[in-house]
């Protein structure tokens, strides 16, 4: 007779994510509190994103997220065969609020400023942030176990040697300590951007004091890297643009002696990771997304404007225009 199969009597929480990188890190704490409340956990991501979780062990069956139509009901199909008893919808799109709807799920929890909120039990969005996805557990009776995402991010070996090996290909010496920089926020590029002739004072400057620089950022950031260190003593900086999927990302920021960057993703997998930060905040507020752990530090004009949700900035950019390039260098100091 075949081995009889294990029956999972867990109760089952599907997750819907959103599709950001650092909004992923901001889940995990609250995935870590599921898993120990004894919930079976599947979460649909985008593809590019779900190493983390699957290397985090915090889920058990995670499922990609498609556009396609056919593709599209296939996902759907399997969303609706994971049995659902409850469903959290991360992010306000729609789509969200529609599969938390179509999944049969009992408790359908999201935010009071979702679309289609009408397919959910809401609770009040305060603004982003690790706290942000936490306060949805009260609903489902779940105890928080973890208030950061610090030590619940996953580097498996073979990522690990693979960052170190792509770093000496494109020109570190082996060993040898490096200030990393994640300059770009991609798809926000008017809405978080610091100034390229600034990032390119910055690494100048960092050069200049015996550091080593590494830049990194998706396949789209390659231009606007190659143009920051365009110009007289840009120095001699490495651009890893598109060639860090995100656990190498992860094992490379991991190697890193400091990062600097504006709010956006690879700030929050270097301090998942331990690795301290000089983050620029522009309209988004520290309060919420501030990296977790000690030992960063966070530049912050605090402006009449700040925080924002506008979208062409009326002020270009004013709040993080007047983040000065030495006042950048000080903080890398604290830190370096």
């Amino acid at each position: 007779m075949p081995p009889r199969r294990e029956i999972d009597d867990r109760p089952t929480c599907l997750v819907l994510h959103m599709r950001a990188l650092g909004e992923v890190a901001f889940a995990l704490p609250l995935l870590h509190a599921l898993q120990h409340a004894g919930w079976r956990t599947v979460s649909l991501i985008q593809r590019e994103l779900a190493p983390i979780l699957e290397a985090s062990g915090l889920v058990d069956h995670v499922i990609y997220r498609v556009k396609q139509p056919r593709a599209y009901l296939a996902m759907a199909g399997e969303i609706r065969r994971q049995h659902p008893r409850a469903c959290l919808a991360l992010g306000p799109g729609a789509n969200n609020s529609l599969l938390a709807r179509f999944s049969g799920a009992r408790d359908r929890i999201g935010y009071d400023y979702a679309q289609c909120r009408w397919c959910l039990q809401t609770v009040p969005f305060e603004g982003g942030g690790v706290e942000n996805y936490l306060s949805l557990l009260p609903s489902l009776g779940v105890p928080r176990t973890v208030d950061s995402y610090c030590g619940l991010l996953k580097v498996p070996p073979a990522q690990s040697k693979a960052a170190a090996a792509l770093l000496e290909a494109a020109g570190l010496p082996p060993g040898e300590p490096f200030v990393a920089l994640s300059p770009i926020s991609t798809g926000k590029l008017g809405v978080k951007a610091y100034p390229p002739e600034s990032w390119a004072v910055i690494c100048r400057e960092l050069r200049a004091r015996g550091h080593h620089v590494v830049l990194v950022g998706s396949a789209a950031d390659a231009q606007l890297h190659r143009e920051m260190l365009q110009g007289e003593g840009a120095g001699r900086a490495l651009s890893l643009a598109g060639q860090t999927p995100v656990l190498v990302l992860a094992g490379v920021l991991q190697r890193a002696a400091a990062l600097i960057g504006v709010d956006t993703g690879p700030v929050h997998v270097a301090a998942a990771v331990g690795t301290h930060c000089v983050v620029l905040f522009g309209p988004s507020d520290p309060r919420r997304t501030s990296p977790c752990g000690e030992g960063h530090v966070v530049l912050y004009r605090g402006l009449n404007c700040q925080p924002c949700h506008t979208e062409p900035c009326n002020y270009e950019g004013r709040c993080l225009r007047e983040l000065t390039p030495e006042q950048v260098l000080t903080a890398a100091e604290q830190i370096l």
